[in-house]
């Protein structure tokens, strides 16, 4: 797009204003800022420096993606990381605190991590662990370049979700499925602070080949079985320490 041609900040925002049937007055009250606040965002080609703040506009006017990356390039800030996730956030979900700060603790110290049945069901009942993962992908997104989610129970489904990627990243033009998913597998390579979810990984044998052959991101498991996943989880460190 030529800058040029590029709508302000202001412009954009009094639009999707204006679209949800808000008044200043009320858009102000909610986000917790008076009114000749928006006033001058509206008016003036100078935008929120805040990318929590900007978000928070999106959110309460209830802008899509592609909507949200408008005001955040009108912002001039980045857009929102690659997001690749099945599932809506559950607005009811509640609990969980202890292991989802657990989860958020582990994966800063050690790259790796898995979350079991067990403490999925250390908590409140009628959440499992994919729940779980879904509210952390949600709760922590802004802390990755991209979210990417692989139904990894059995090993088609993990080429499917894969091969969804690969049409993010315009990638499924190459040729052969294997041509594919090894680009794929490159991108993981060449790109850093991105959150990897295998959810029902309860056959390891099929996530080894698909882990990333080095650390610039993270990896989150669910799995039934919490052995194996410390077995599968200490390979691939032992692999990134090797250089394999």
């Amino acid at each position: 797009m030529n800058t040029s041609e590029m709508r302000s900040f202001g412009e954009e925002l009094r639009t999707f204003r204006k679209r949800k049937r808000m008044s200043q007055d009320k858009l102000a009250q909610a986000i917790g800022v008076n009114r000749q606040t928006i006033v001058a965002w509206e008016t003036s080609r100078n935008p929120p420096k805040d990318r929590t703040r900007v978000l928070e506009l999106a959110h309460v006017l209830d802008l899509d993606e592609r909507e949200t990356n408008i005001l955040l390039a009108t912002a001039f800030l980045g857009p929102l990381p690659a997001w690749h996730l099945p599932y809506l956030r559950n607005p009811y979900f509640t609990g969980r605190e202890d292991v989802l700060q657990q989860l958020h603790d582990t994966l800063s110290a050690s790259k790796a991590t898995a979350l079991t049945q067990r403490q999925a069901i250390s908590g409140l009942g009628g959440v499992g662990k994919t729940q779980i993962a879904v509210e952390y992908a949600y709760r922590y997104r802004d802390t990755y370049q991209g979210v990417f989610w692989v139904h990894a129970a059995t090993r088609q489904d993990i080429i499917a979700s894969f091969l969804g990627f690969a049409e993010s990243f315009r990638l499924s033009e190459l040729g052969e499925q294997d041509m594919i998913l090894a680009a794929v597998k490159q991108w993981f390579a060449t790109h850093d602070k991105w959150l990897l979810i295998f959810d029902n990984a309860d056959d390891l044998t099929l996530v080894e080949e698909f882990l990333p052959t080095n650390d610039r991101g993270y990896i989150l498991l669910t799995t039934r079985d919490q052995a194996l996943v410390l077995v599968c989880i200490a390979k691939w460190m032992n692999w990134l320490d090797k250089g394999v």
